[in-house]
């Protein structure tokens, strides 16, 4: 049976791939050892470093026990990231566009705003990405009887 790798450590830089690079590994390395709720934050912290471990000293270590590793994780993100992270985070989603870009990397960059900006719905997504597109694929899309009201992500 193979077991999940150890995450990287995470020094608590705000950098998106970073942050979600160790998110991943984290979730991975926890359901793969099946490691109970009660000890979630203990075992993250072996793989912090810097600012993400003052986190961890200064809100988590007095009472671990009763932190999951969602609120953990959370935690980290509100602790190392801007306070108005996310806000600029959907100004930059609002300014968004495929301009001289591959249609694959303004997907790219869309995803990972999505994410980080949250709660939309998967018709807004449709839409931000049907109007970001250079006017010639917009036209070509509903020259292939797509609409961005109706399609789904997958069929634009």
């Amino acid at each position: 049976v193979l077991k999940p790798r150890e995450p990287r450590l995470y020094r608590g830089v705000p950098d998106l791939q970073t942050y979600y690079k160790f998110v991943q590994e984290m979730s991975e390395y926890i359901d793969g050892y099946q490691i109970p709720p009660h000890k979630h934050a203990i075992n993250i912290s072996y793989f912090l470093a810097d600012k993400a471990y003052e986190c961890y000293l200064n809100t988590v270590a007095e009472n671990h026990g009763t932190w999951t590793l969602r609120r953990v994780l959370v935690e980290l993100f509100n602790y190392c990231f801007p306070v108005d992270f996310r806000q600029r985070m959907r100004e930059k989603l609002a300014r968004s566009s495929q301009g001289g870009r591959t249609v694959r990397d303004y997907v790219y960059e869309l995803k990972g705003l999505f994410l980080m900006v949250g709660n939309l719905t998967e018709e807004a997504k449709v839409e931000k990405l049907w109007y970001g597109l250079k006017g010639h694929l917009q036209a070509e899309l509903y020259r292939a009887r797509l609409s961005p009201m109706v399609s789904t992500w997958n069929e634009v």
